[in-house]
């Protein structure tokens, strides 16, 4: 294990690609070489490091820093982690259900309890109350991580026990979607499903965490004896995760360890390891913050930073670690401290004998803990699973179920009945799609010859076959990819078969992560594919009308989206599209089967009723649609017939 104040980057630091143009991503003077490339990975990592998070600005005085602190911490909570979130969550009061005693010994009782994190939302969590030591007592939160097992991981009940038998109380959390509460409906992937309904995916793993230290501040006097100037978190992973965003967050944390829990945004952009899930990368975090203006919010509290030197998993120490000293070294210098890190020396994503034997010094130091020989295995209080059964309150609810109550709150206006107020209709929600989608970007450069459409836009570089033709375009798309011979050879029009972002011959390998990447760059998957629709319509509008195709329902939606934006669109025919997005949330799909139709606030901004409405009057055809898409898309009829066009279903 090595201790470290600072870590000069040696052989880690690599430019971060130039700005975006039309020539961007393709050898321009300057250009980072690992993004002169056809690969369309590679191209996704290199535009989404292009897109800067805020800098971290160190001002020259400790009290100008604190007073930009808590305006960071504002800023960070309300337009991220609390974004969209209903008042019944904000102002949610934490219910606890305590069991009996599971476990008692001569230095400890287990205690296990159920939380409730946000309405009808149960969490399980095992107390370690100590029976020795000064009172009142500091309190640890053990938060766990991606672990099946929960709360029963071996790692996490034995660093709990220690940390009791130390003499504090020892929470030991359990992770959303794992241990106890694993279902598909809790679905780490699915999350997305809140972003659809306007409320941030990171949001109810931030409030169910966070609320763990609600819980230990308002615990009885009498039974617990908590300090509330000595609350610490720890954990790994997911758990290191937590600690972090709530030690940053939440002033009311004295002391932080997080193991092997993050790294920067530009370190993401390169190590695919490193993306995480939903809560870790969540839609837009790019645009206000990045997890070096999250540990150098900690500065001036206990601190250690623990990375493994070849982690096996994620966040390994020579990549994670220099970028994150070198932004934040400043800030703690003006607390007139180093950075503190250890680098353990194992190569496994875990939270060993190594790290804790340093996390009980840590800890020993900051609360002023009994000092003691870590206890030698088999410890009979590390029980196993069985040992450690749940049953949640009637009425517990699900992350999908949470997602599902929001969608059917939002209202949903009707559509403007005459003339005159659908125009103004259609021209405030084709500004608020533009700005949902992240549009415009640079200028794109896109050329055309017989067998193809060439496109350089914000540095992708791709081909779209065409058939010359005369007359005007037909633009094919589909979920498998486009090819021109679905369109038969003796349409007299010229035909472009274009794969979007992430489809058919651009479909790349890691669709999830990359999908991820972009909204948190607050850069959507959807806006990334209009764009690049758009550059070819803006190319081929001069040939005459151009028509839209489009089968399956994440290149319906790319198409619906820019028919929505460009008047030039004069046909568009979609088949199998989604009646609504809120379909993807019943489905409880994940990212990775629909990537497109998963925008922050889709179902108010860019759901299929007005993508629908902003197109009218021009010609647009549901192919076979359902009773579902009758019902839910009706009013169309009276809208397109309110402007002389023909009703699309």
């Amino acid at each position: 294990m090595l201790l470290l104040a600072l870590i000069a980057c040696a052989g880690c630091a690599s430019t971060v690609p130039p700005k975006d143009g039309p020539d961007a991503g393709v050898g321009g003077e300057g250009e980072d070489a690992r993004c002169v490339t056809a690969d369309v990975d590679q191209q996704i990592r290199c535009f989404v490091a292009r897109q800067a998070s805020p800098p971290l600005e160190v001002p020259s005085s400790l009290a100008r820093w604190q007073a930009d602190a808590d305006a960071l911490r504002a800023r960070i909570v309300d337009d991220i982690y609390e974004a969209g979130v209903p008042e019944s969550w904000r102002s949610h009061n934490v219910a606890v259900n305590w069991g009996d005693v599971i476990y008692e010994d001569d230095d400890l009782t287990q205690r296990p309890f159920l939380y409730e994190a946000l309405p009808s939302l149960w969490l399980p969590g095992l107390a370690y109350l100590p029976k020795h030591g000064p009172t009142p007592r500091p309190l640890i939160i053990e938060y766990t991580g991606h672990s099946n097992a929960g709360r029963a991981n071996g790692d996490q009940q034995k660093r709990a026990l220690e940390h009791a038998r130390r003499g504090a109380i020892a929470l030991n959390i359990e992770f959303a979607a794992y241990g106890a509460s694993a279902t598909p409906l809790n679905r780490h992937r699915s999350l997305g499903a809140f972003d659809i309904v306007g409320v941030n995916a990171a949001a109810p793993f931030y409030l169910a965490a966070r609320r763990v230290v609600d819980l230990a501040l308002a615990l009885d006097v009498t039974d617990f004896n908590v300090d509330p100037t000595r609350i610490g978190v720890t954990g790994i992973s997911g758990g290191g995760w937590q600690s972090v965003v709530v030690g940053a967050l939440d002033t009311r944390v004295s002391a932080i360890h997080p193991v092997a829990g993050f790294s920067s945004l530009q370190t993401r952009a390169f190590i695919d390891a490193d993306v995480g899930d939903f809560e870790q990368q969540p839609a837009n975090f790019g645009t206000v913050t990045d997890y070096t203006h999250l540990v150098a919010l900690l500065a001036g509290r206990p601190t250690l930073l623990t990375f493994n030197s070849a982690d096996a998993c994620c966040f390994a120490a020579e990549t994670a670690v220099p970028p994150l000293l070198a932004a934040v070294e400043p800030v703690f210098g003006l607390y007139g401290t180093g950075v503190d890190v250890t680098i353990a020396s194992g190569g496994e994503h875990s939270y060993d004998a190594e790290v804790r034997l340093m996390d009980y010094e840590f800890f020993e130091r900051a609360f002023g803990l009994t000092p003691r020989t870590e206890r030698a295995e088999p410890d009979p209080a590390r029980l196993p699973l069985s040992a450690l059964p749940v049953t949640f309150p009637a009425g517990q609810t699900t992350f999908n179920g949470l997602a599902l109550a929001i969608g059917a709150t939002r209202v949903v206006p009707p559509l403007p009945t005459t003339a005159t107020s659908v125009r103004v209709f259609q021209d405030v929600g084709r500004t608020e799609l533009r700005t949902t989608l992240a549009l415009p970007q640079s200028p794109a450069a896109v050329s055309v010859d017989n067998d193809a459409v060439h496109v350089v836009v914000d540095g992708f570089v791709f081909d779209a076959a065409r058939r010359a033709g005369t007359g005007g375009t037909v633009i094919v798309l589909g979920d498998k990819g486009a090819a021109i011979d679905v369109v038969n050879a003796s349409e007299p029009r010229n035909v472009v078969a274009f794969d979007p972002l992430l489809v058919g011959t651009r479909a790349g390998r890691i669709v999830f992560q990359q999908s991820m990447r972009l909204a948190a760059a607050g850069q959507p998957l959807l806006g990334r594919s209009v764009r690049e629709l758009l550059a070819i319509v803006a190319a081929v509008a001069d040939d005459g009308p151009v028509e839209i195709r489009a089968r399956g329902q994440r290149t319906a939606h790319v198409a619906l989206a820019a028919a929505a934006l460009d008047e030039r669109i004069a046909v568009v025919v979609v088949t199998d599209a989604v009646p609504t997005l809120l379909t993807v949330v019943e489905k409880n799909l994940s990212l990775d089967k629909a990537p497109e139709l998963f925008v922050f606030d889709g179902l108010r901004r860019a759901d299929t009723r007005l993508l629908a409405a902003l197109i009218a009057p021009r010609s647009l055809t549901f192919v076979a649609p359902t009773k579902r898409h009758l019902r839910e898309l009706g009013e169309l009829r009276a809208l397109f017939t309110t402007l002389g066009g023909t009703p699309p279903l």
